[in-house]
């Protein structure tokens, strides 16, 4: 169990949490031995909390790991990494910046840097949205 558990975190810090296995690798927890140390050192903060409230929500009591395909018309094999776990892909806001006043979501030439939906300021602005604002 505690190897499984260990392992769950490790995919957890990494492809959850996106940290390179490089820094976890490294990290190694020097002074405590513990995973809670390694997360620590990478910059993880409250990573128990964070990882067994993620478990909880997504992989509650009597539920399975996802298998993973291992080819056509194979069978599915079992695998510790199911992350990332999280809003399906169609719940997450996709960004859309446009290339010019002009882009219609079709139209993909002119730089970027002359998109309206850019603004480079190093001063503030008291309204930014009358400010920066376009006519559609």
């Amino acid at each position: 169990m505690s190897i499984g558990c260990g392992s769950l975190f490790l995919n957890y810090l990494a492809y959850q949490l996106n940290l390179w296995w490089p820094n976890i690798i490294q990290a190694g927890a020097p002074t405590t031995n513990t995973l809670a140390e390694t997360a620590t050192i990478v910059g993880a903060s409250n990573s128990w909390s964070n990882f067994s409230g993620l478990i909880a929500t997504y992989l509650p009591p009597g539920t399975s790991l996802p298998a993973e395909p291992t080819g056509l018309g194979q069978p599915r094999e079992p695998t510790d990494d199911p992350y990332p776990l999280g809003p399906s892909l169609t719940e997450v806001p996709i960004l859309y910046m446009r290339h010019n006043l002009a882009d219609d979501g079709t139209s993909h030439t002119g730089s970027l840097s002359d998109s309206p939906d850019i603004i480079l300021k190093n001063n503030p602005v008291a309204n930014p949205q009358a400010a920066f604002s376009t006519s559609v």
